[in-house]
């Protein structure tokens, strides 16, 4: 090697107490390169090695494979988190079993760390999922605690793991773990350990860990120990999870941010019953947030599971089960069903009255509920004593000045504005938004609700101009909080372009309710009565448009 210029000497998955031979058999001034690969980081000229991009993962598959199914390629290389040994040994299995990519997604579904068992990649000494185990071992016998948080991770989705939640979580976490999170260093040297195999990487205030080694981590425990950090994941979500979601749009960003966590975990939780109480509580609040921002899809299943989980646990006549009706029947309103709504509304009403008492605050949420989904049916004499008396309640237990009690005032005058009561609904609305401009800021997405409201009366009254400045601040802070593609963000759309239409700004009254109209039918489906309306809406602006045109052109 001395003799011979320009080689290259590769020593693949070196281990660290094999550094100082290797330093030993090639002393510095050799004329060739060393290339070392390594579980662990070793040396001052490093270079980390990441899993491949998604679009390169698939197309070696293809290449390697012969295949030509490059969405069935995709669905293995993310289901592998696009590891290469994984993907050598992938490409391997499929070629020597024959079975296509399609089949083989599907079977890494549920039998991942079994199809990682079998067999090898080419030319490389074990499988992956040895590998990673193997890993695993060597670093518990150094550091037990290390191995701990591991397996904490293993029930998470396996990016962004906020430390800031692992350590204001610490009171629900095992002692070993609860003494590491309670000292920063005592943490770093805890997560180092991990990064010296490679079975976690740290990413500013959170921990990603790759996927095959959650699945081998959560393969290699019982099922009491599978149970027991199931049990702590659910706890420590049910400590950081935010409560009144709806109210704290400063929160938004971590519901974000635990969102995935929390559906990693309900998956792993299937139909057992492992933390019944925590575990619905969490899928409860993630299902408000997806609400919130307007994903009714990812949201329906959270809140039918919640309300299953509840129903068994619980039984029938729980408040917590009527938490759960209520929330379900308000998620259904919105979408337009109305009638499936209803019967959830009356139980979660008639449990709250009979459990908690007729006057109890969360009867009279039940009651605003069971009035919103009358008033959606159309039965307005119904509704309105069921509106009057959740006010009366939220006024006297409460207060005058209550969010609730705002809420209350803000759903009594739209329903007297269904009834052309336009007067008597006025000094109600003006109340609801002076009591959330004071308690919630003039930013706040329920000041937007009083604002948009108080527009729809301003505009039947004839006051186009006051009406079109609430909707247009309506819609500018809708836009900031909720998001541009939220349902109410569109249905501010709609009304600012009904008020534009009126004033003959054809342009951008059309631009808007072209906007509006795309958000809804994919929010919230093309048979919604706010889709058909903004539907109906753009048809009349573009004849509107046509009609001006055929008059300049016959002038």
């Amino acid at each position: 090697m001395r003799d011979h210029h320009h080689w290259l000497l590769v020593l693949d998955n070196l281990e660290p107490a094999a550094q100082e031979a290797v330093k030993n058999w090639l002393p510095p001034g050799l004329p060739g390169h060393l290339l070392a690969t390594s579980r662990a980081p070793m040396w001052s000229t490093r270079l980390g090695l990441e899993p491949l991009p998604l679009e390169l993962a698939k197309s070696f598959l293809l290449e390697r494979t012969g295949q030509t199914d490059g969405e069935a390629a995709s669905a293995v290389a993310e289901a592998l988190g696009c590891l290469p040994l994984a993907l050598e040994q992938a490409a391997a299995y499929l070629e020597v079993s024959g079975r296509d990519p399609a089949s083989y997604a599907e079977l890494l579904r549920t039998r991942l760390v079994e199809l990682m068992e079998e067999g090898r990649p080419e030319d490389y000494p074990r499988p992956v999922a040895t590998t990673l185990r193997l890993s695993f071992e060597r670093m518990e016998g150094e550091r037990p605690m290390a191995a701990a948080l591991l397996r904490l991770c293993s029930f998470l989705a396996p990016d962004d793991i906020p430390l800031d939640i692992l350590v204001s979580g610490a009171s629900q976490l095992p002692d070993e773990l609860r003494d590491v999170l309670a000292d920063d260093i005592e943490l770093d040297r805890t997560i180092a350990a991990l990064r010296r195999y490679s079975l976690i990487e740290r990413q500013h205030d959170g921990l990603r860990v790759h996927r095959l080694v959650q699945a081998v981590v959560r393969e290699s425990l019982g099922v009491d120990q599978r149970d027991t950090w199931l049990s702590v994941a659910v706890r420590l979500l049910r400590a950081g999870f935010p409560d009144e979601v709806e109210e704290h749009p400063e929160l938004w960003p971590l519901c974000a941010r635990l969102l995935a966590h929390a559906q990693v975990a309900g998956h792993l939780a299937a139909d057992q019953t492992v933390e019944p109480s925590a575990l619905s509580w969490v899928l409860d609040r993630v299902g408000r947030y997806l609400e919130v921002r307007s994903e009714f899809r990812l949201a329906r299943p959270l809140f039918e599971r919640a309300l299953a989980i509840r129903e068994q646990v619980l039984g029938s006549d729980h408040p917590d089960t009527a938490e759960s009706l209520n929330d379900l029947g308000n998620l259904l309103r919105e979408q337009g069903e109305l009638d499936a709504a209803r019967p959830l509304s009356e139980r979660a009403l008639a449990i709250r009255e009979r459990v908690l008492g007729p006057d109890h605050p969360q009867t009279a949420w039940s009651l605003q509920h069971m009035g919103m989904v009358l008033r959606g049916l159309g039965q307005l004499a119904a509704a309105r004593p069921l509106y009057e008396r959740a006010l009366a309640i939220r006024e006297r237990v409460l207060g005058p000045d209550h969010l609730d009690t705002a809420e209350s005032l803000d759903n009594l005058a739209l329903l007297l504005v269904d009834e052309g009561a336009l007067a008597t609904a006025r000094p109600l609305y003006e109340r609801a938004l002076a009591i959330r401009r004071q308690l919630l800021g003039a930013e706040h997405p329920y000041t937007a609700f009083s604002l948009h409201n108080l527009g729809v009366l301003l505009q039947a009254e004839g006051e186009l101009v006051s009406a079109g400045l609430l909707y247009e601040r309506a819609l500018a802070i809708r836009e900031r909080s909720l998001g541009a593609d939220n349902h109410f963000t569109a249905r501010s759309m709609h009304r600012l372009a009904t008020v534009l239409r009126e004033q003959g700004e054809l342009v951008r009254a059309k631009s808007l309710q072209e906007r509006s109209l795309a958000i809804l039918e994919r929010v919230l489906g093309p048979g919604h009565h706010w889709t058909i309306e903004s539907r109906r809406s753009l048809e009349e602006i573009s004849a509107d448009l046509i009609g001006d045109r055929s008059d300049v052109t016959s002038g």
